[in-house]
C-alpha cells in the first residue's frame, strides 16, 4: 500500500461524517478521491447489511415498545419510527437486495441512523421520519418512489436537519 493510498484512507476515516453529508447532498463521488472511496464503502454489501440490520432492529423495537436503549444509544422517537415502519423495512430490504445502489441514498440513511438529532431520535413534526426515509428510498435505487427534494437547515441547537422543500 502506498503512502498516498494510506493518507487517503486516513482522510476518509477521519472525515466520513462530512463526506457522507456531501454524498447525501448529491455531490458526485467522481469529483474527489475521498468521496469515491467513501461511496465505495457505503455501497459495500457488508456496510449495507449493517445498516439494514439497524433499520430492522429500530422498527422492530419501536413497534414492540422495547426500552429505548435496546435500539440505540440515543433515545428513539418511537411515534416517528412506528409511523415510518413500512418505509424503514423497505429501505432495509433494498439495502440487502438491490444492485446497484446509489451512494446518495445510502449516505442519507447512514446520516438518519447516526445523527442523534435526526427525526428517528428527536420529536419533530409528525411524519418527518417517514418523509426523510421515503426521500432516501428514492435516491437509493433511483426508483419510481417519489423522492422529496431535501435541504439542510439549522436547528436551534445548531444541528443540521433534513427538511422537505417544495
Amino acid at each position: 500500500m502506498s503512502v498516498r493510498s494510506s493518507l487517503l484512507r486516513l482522510r476518509v476515516l477521519l472525515s466520513s461524517w462530512s463526506l457522507d453529508a456531501e454524498l447525501a447532498a448529491g455531490f458526485d463521488p467522481a469529483s474527489d478521491p475521498a468521496l469515491a472511496m467513501r461511496a465505495d464503502q457505503l455501497r459495500s454489501r457488508r456496510h449495507r447489511g449493517r445498516l439494514a440490520s439497524w433499520l430492522e432492529r429500530l422498527a422492530r423495537d419501536a413497534a414492540a415498545g422495547r426500552p429505548d436503549g435496546v435500539a440505540s444509544a440515543a433515545p428513539i422517537a418511537r411515534e416517528q419510527i412506528v409511523r415510518a415502519r413500512d418505509s424503514l423495512t423497505e429501505a432495509a430490504r433494498l439495502l440487502r437486495e438491490s444492485e446497484p445502489v446509489r451512494p446518495q441514498g445510502v449516505a442519507m440513511i447512514e446520516r438518519l441512523l447516526r445523527d442523534a438529532g435526526s427525526a428517528l431520535y428527536s420529536e419533530t413534526a409528525h411524519g418527518a421520519a417517514e418523509m426523510q426515509v421515503r426521500a432516501a428510498l428514492g435516491y437509493l435505487v433511483g426508483s419510481t418512489i417519489e423522492a422529496a427534494p431535501i435541504s439542510a437547515s439549522a436547528t436551534p441547537a445548531g444541528r443540521p436537519r433534513l427538511t422537505q422543500t417544495a
